[in-house]
């Protein structure tokens, strides 16, 4: 198997399913290569696992986990060469560790069989990555180099996280006696095989080093002691019978950690309880500069009560430069820009606190917190009334109410009118209308369905979504605007001229092209099926959601992704109850817009001159 290839089987098993264009806009190739990549992939992992193609998405369907499971650990170590950058960087790292004295660089740059040029290239990198653990190279004239560590507890960092993967240590993979009943001690603690593989890799750690007469003094930078010693106290002994030396306290912490980065049995609910003051006090400086930033309507109490000890273990993650497990993707909470803000402002405050570094996927996870917390504070539910306007029988009656309560998983009244005229004098509002005849009705916020729809869900779903935002924007809780766009002009400079446009007509302002072009410098706002979303917070003090959607006369390609449609979005700094649920109603419509191709199609010749709800005629 191809490094490439395996970077991309990572990538299935992260995620659940995952496009073309986000494929070719990580790995930086053509379609045509990802798919060539996926096909010999396929080829080496028959028996074990295939690459399945739903509709143009693909995902990993596993046929034999725990062999997946051997290739995974095996693959790096046994397959990576001294052409990957990777793994040198790992040989550089280790053998600075494990080196008394400094390291000649021709030295070096030889047992690497690489330049000198490309040596001091991944140094550079190395000394990046170095800083991270407050670890440094120091250089000697006519010695070489060295590495300096602030805290001892860095070598096994530095081991378990830039080192263990790529390198082979102490022969992590053999199993004595011993080991057995380190398993064993193990799992009766936590019954994740994950922890048990941490443990086991932080038992060749320790091995390593004390062969090279290397001993962990110091507790990590910002210890937060949580674990119940007494419990550990069977694996700790085990495990000092098997290194053949007693452990400093500081070798048991971080032979331990991984039972600190999640909740398990070994975690003091005492110790626990006690750091939560802490934690409220974090999160009391979170409130604040959430609220500098973006004002949402949130019960912050209870959303201190839902996160508190999710925040506890992001915290000991991060002490530990530890991914969070089961990495939720961009693609997912990329539908909640509002949540995704208060969780970077959640990480970056606590980062500045506790003077941590918070990895970016644990924003996803705040993310959905936040949206769950925001979802509940929504307005309650009101009872929806649809109409049905002509004859139709008691069982298509009950067949309309059976669809709609399904499509909304909440009640659904419906009332029936023999005639418009009958209907005209109903006092009720209806977000939709049934008919088994075409009918006139005065207002376009509310779509009229022929009564042979309703077999068809996705289109009845469209018209329903793309009449709520339409309802939104006659209620001028949301400002449209519409553009048309010059493939000429690319991507960047044809946005920056929209954002410019909407600055003179006094719809934004300078901040917010500030924003917008910073965003575009770290996060790529492409997405599948040639939709880009730019959003960034307005800060205008407009109650309302800013939509722009422009339309390029050609595809553009930014990112290695051809973009047709832009919805340049502005999220008010202030928001309510009310704008949030314009911003929930924005972001499902432009997900139906991407999974239709007739709205897609219709929003591609779209008339300026005509209402929102133009895009699901005729569908």
């Amino acid at each position: 198997m191809w490094e490439s290839n395996y970077e991309l089987l990572n990538d299935f098993i992260k995620n659940d399913s995952l496009d073309l264009v986000t494929l070719t806009q990580e790995f930086e190739v053509s379609q045509k290569t990802i798919l060539k990549r996926i096909s010999d992939l396929n080829d080496s992992l028959v028996g074990i696992a295939e690459i399945k193609n739903n509709n143009q998405r693909f995902y990993l369907k596993v046929y034999n986990f725990q062999k997946l499971t051997s290739l995974q650990t095996n693959f790096l170590k046994q397959s990576l060469n001294l052409n990957n950058p990777i793994k040198r960087r790992a040989l550089i790292v280790k053998r600075l560790i494990l080196s008394a004295d400094y390291i000649i660089l021709d030295d070096l740059s030889e047992w690497l069989l690489i330049s000198k040029g490309t040596l001091n290239h991944d140094l550079k990198q190395v000394k990046k990555e170095l800083s991270e653990y407050q670890a440094r190279i120091v250089s000697s004239t006519n010695k070489g180099i060295k590495l300096k560590v602030s805290n001892s507890f860095s070598y096994g960092l530095l081991l378990a996280n830039l080192v263990y993967d790529y390198c082979s240590l102490e022969d992590s993979n053999s199993e004595n006696e011993y080991e057995s009943d380190l398993k064993r001690l193990v799992e009766e603690l936590d019954q994740s095989k994950s922890t048990y593989l941490k443990i086991k890799k932080n038992l060749t750690i320790l091995k390593t080093l004390f062969e090279s007469d290397i001993r962990i003094t110091e507790a990590v930078n910002g210890e937060v002691d949580l674990l119940d010693f007494d419990k550990l106290k069977p694996l700790i002994e085990q495990t000092e019978k098997i290194l053949g030396t007693k452990l400093t306290s500081a070798e048991k912490q971080f032979f331990s950690y991984p039972f600190l980065i999640k909740s398990n049995a070994v975690i003091s609910q005492a110790k626990l309880e006690a750091y939560l003051p802490r934690i409220k006090q974090i999160f009391s400086q979170v409130i604040k500069n959430i609220n500098k930033s973006i004002g949402v309507p949130l019960d912050f109490s209870r959303m201190f009560e839902q996160i508190k000890y999710h925040l506890v273990f992001l915290i000991e993650r991060s002490l530990y430069h530890v991914r969070v497990e089961d990495v939720i993707s961009n693609e997912v909470v990329d539908k909640y820009p509002v949540a995704q803000e208060l969780a970077i402002v959640t990480t970056r405050t606590i980062g500045e606190e506790l003077d941590l570094q918070i990895l970016p996927s644990e924003d996803n996870y705040l993310a959905l917190y936040y949206q769950l917390e925001l979802n509940f504070n929504n307005d309650p539910m009101q009872v929806k009334h649809a109409a049905i306007v002509g004859h139709v029988s008691l069982g298509v009656k009950n067949f309309i109410i059976q669809q709609l309560n399904d499509l909304f998983q909440e009640t659904v009244k419906v009332e029936d009118f023999a005639n418009a005229d009958n209907f005209s004098q109903s006092q009720h509002e209806y977000f939709i209308v049934f008919s088994d005849v075409p009918i006139k009705i005065n207002d376009q916020v509310i779509p009229v369905v022929r009564i042979s729809n309703i077999f068809h869900l996705n289109q009845l779903l469209a018209k329903i979504r793309v009449s709520q935002l339409y309802k939104e924007i006659v209620a001028k809780n949301c400002e449209f605007e519409f553009a048309s766009l010059n493939f000429h002009d690319g991507y960047l400079n044809a946005v920056q001229q929209m954002i410019e446009e909407d600055i003179k007509n006094g719809q934004l302002n300078d901040k917010f092209l500030t924003s917008w072009l910073e965003k575009e410098k770290i996060t790529n706002n492409v997405f599948e099926n040639g939709i880009a979303i730019p959003h960034v917070i307005d800060s205008t003090n407009f109650q309302r959601v800013f939509l722009e959607i422009g339309v390029f006369d050609q595809e553009v390609i930014y990112h290695n992704a051809g973009v047709r449609i832009v919805f340049l979005i502005g999220i008010p700094a202030k928001l309510n109850r009310t704008l949030n649920r314009t911003i929930t109603t924005l972001y499902d419509v432009i997900a139906t817009i991407s999974q239709n191709r007739d709205i897609y199609q219709s929003l591609l010749n779209y008339d300026s001159d005509q209402p929102l709800t133009q895009i699901t005629e005729g569908i």
